[in-house]
């Protein structure tokens, strides 16, 4: 689906997480770090609507989305946003949290399954397709016996944060990259450099 936003090059960036100050820092909401650091790059201020709060770019042509609607609802605020600002899975952005990927490792894909990311299964249930952008950022891997949803919804340690922090700053470069040179630069770069 082309993108039909009124400036057509615009990418409609999404940071999965889950709101509330109790998930802050939380390894499920890397996808809302990122956007945070890039609202905070940019001078942007943050709006709020039912379902997600959003940032309009200056200098660089992005709409960032926060949903609000808990990770496992992400499609409803996603659908939402295309529908209400006319955006093509073109020019889709997901940015999410992947367990099978080891911490500090990111990864970009022009389509894909979910993988057992639950915002990223729900905004595909949601949207009827697989085919849109996602930048994953690795938390991995689950310590045997763990739980998969109580390791997403844990903090990291104090070492673990240091490195989560210094992949979010890669992550909210690598969105610019991909935005400035395009989709298969970014890739190669993004999908080589990281270890």
């Amino acid at each position: 689906m082309p993108n039909r936003y009124p400036d057509s090059s615009t990418w409609c960036i999404v940071g999965l997480g889950n709101p509330g100050r109790e998930y802050s820092n939380t390894r499920h909401n890397l996808g809302f770090s990122v956007l945070n650091r890039l609202a905070s790059q940019n001078g942007i201020s943050w709006r709020y609507k039912s379902k997600f709060s959003y940032g309009i770019g200056r200098n660089h042509p992005f709409f960032l989305v926060r949903p609000l609607t808990y990770m496992n609802l992400s499609g409803q605020a996603v659908k939402q946003v295309m529908q209400e600002r006319h955006f093509g899975t073109d020019r889709l952005l997901v940015v999410c949290d992947d367990i099978n990927l080891p911490l500090g490792r990111l990864r970009l894909r022009t389509a894909g399954s979910h993988g057992g990311q639950k915002g990223l299964k729900s905004i595909i249930d949601t949207i009827k397709t697989e085919n849109f952008t996602r930048l994953r950022l690795g938390i991995g891997p689950l310590p045997p016996s763990s739980d998969a949803s109580e390791f997403v919804l844990g903090r990291f340690t104090a070492l673990e944060y240091q490195e989560a922090q210094e992949m979010a700053a890669r992550a909210a470069d690598s969105v610019i990259k991909i935005i400035t040179h395009g989709l298969e630069t970014a890739m190669n770069s993004i999908n080589q450099k990281t270890t």
